[in-house]
């Protein structure tokens, strides 16, 4: 790569992401490649972030680095679980005792530790505001009530930390994650993703063989 294309992606690596770079680089340099200024833009911009090798580590010194944007949850961890909580000060803060309804959420296999990141999200006025995230990682233990309680940890914080009481919580159809929230906010009512909803009946109906096997009195004999 050329050593100009270079010096542009380092001195916007702090204001631009790198699909918006392509375009201007390629503009001046057309034989340099899409993936070639990504990956240029990554390695550069491990500065902005990456505290330590250990990613852990390095996600818990960034977040007491921000501590006037984010606060810090300190959830002691169960054994075998890694866990790390956090609220989103500057947005809950605005939002106290006007969140009507929340909303949890997952994703999976976030980075090679193949942490699961949570949300809970808060409505008002229509829209929804991120209140808090969770990165948790049960693949060393598969206990369902470590989990359970992992997440409670972190919705209680995020219950008490911004006097979060709704009357109303949307999740999807995992078991876990509806009891949790029940426990921490006992008078909520709970509503399942429609999309989740739909997904669950049609994936059941595609099903040609039924669950459970049909009596046969003859091979019984």
């Amino acid at each position: 790569m050329p050593t100009e294309a270079i010096e542009i992606i380092r001195d916007h690596v702090e204001v631009c992401m790198p699909q918006k770079l392509v375009a201007k680089i390629q503009q001046q340099f057309p034989n340099v490649s899409s993936s070639q200024i990504y990956t240029s833009w990554a390695q550069m911009s491990k500065i902005l972030w990456r505290r330590d090798k250990d990613q852990l580590t390095s996600a818990n010194i960034l977040l007491n680095e921000y501590g006037d944007d984010v606060d810090h949850f300190k959830v002691t961890p169960l054994p075998d679980v890694q866990i790390i909580a956090f609220g989103m000060k500057k947005i809950a803060n605005t939002l106290l005792e006007h969140v009507v309804e929340v909303a949890q959420d997952a994703t999976y296999n976030t980075n090679s530790k193949h942490l699961e990141l949570y949300s809970i999200l808060g409505e008002h006025d229509g829209a929804g505001y991120p209140l808090g995230y969770c990165l948790l990682s049960t693949a060393s233990s598969i206990t369902i009530d470590k989990r359970r309680k992992s997440l409670e940890a972190w919705a209680t914080h995020i219950r008490e930390k911004y006097n979060i009481t709704p009357c109303f919580g949307h999740v999807d159809k995992d078991l876990v994650e509806i009891k949790e929230i029940q426990n921490v906010w006992p008078e909520i009512k709970i509503q399942i993703c429609w999309w989740h909803l739909q997904r669950a009946v049609h994936e059941r109906l595609a099903k040609n063989k039924l669950s459970t096997t049909l009596y046969n009195a003859i091979e019984a004999y």
